[in-house]
């Protein structure tokens, strides 16, 4: 269980919810954003957070992750590692950044600054990850040049296990949770 301190436990869970969310609530800078959300996601569902700009969705995901102070309770029930493909609405890049798809690749995947140069297994790994998503072959593209669709799938380039964000491909998601519904 994840709670608002950043600490862990696992009493209270209600076995077989991946997720659950009991009474969340969350203020920036005294304004009310989110008042006592509570929500339970069964292990082997699939959930849609649907609602109009500004009702909180991102927030609920960035607390479910981590990414802003809370009160109330989060559990995370994972199995395995726990992983979470995570898609921002948005990811501006400036045009001038001379980095290409490989060096932001390689940031969080070997001790050494990219600066000094990308590790042959590293380059290796980023090569395969590309190729997983469907981008084998831009490892040398600037990233500020990626169209949207690419620039997303270079930010999900993480386990097929759960993806949250505004910005999901619907397609690639509904074809790791299930059949594909006829069009």
């Amino acid at each position: 269980m994840s709670t608002a301190d950043g600490s862990s436990a696992s009493d209270g869970a209600t076995p077989g919810a991946v997720v659950e969310i009991d009474a969340l609530t969350i203020r920036r800078q005294r304004e009310l954003v989110l008042d006592r959300v509570s929500l339970r996601v069964p292990r082997g569902t699939l959930h849609v957070i649907v609602g109009p700009n500004g009702a909180g969705k991102s927030t609920l995901l960035a607390a479910v992750l981590g990414q802003t102070a809370f009160d109330g309770r989060i559990t995370l029930n994972w199995q395995h590692t726990g992983a979470i493909g995570y898609v921002p609405q948005s990811f501006p890049i400036d045009a001038t950044l001379p980095v290409t798809v490989e060096d932001f690749l390689a940031l969080t995947r070997q001790r050494r600054p990219v600066c000094l140069g990308i590790a042959s297994a590293t380059r290796r790994v980023i090569r395969d990850l590309l190729a997983r998503v469907d981008l084998t072959g831009l490892e040398r593209r600037p990233l500020a040049v990626l169209s949207g669709g690419e620039l997303r799938r270079v930010l999900d380039d993480g386990p097929p296990s759960t993806v949250l964000g505004a910005a999901a491909d619907i397609d690639r998601l509904s074809a790791r949770v299930g059949p594909q519904v006829p069009r």
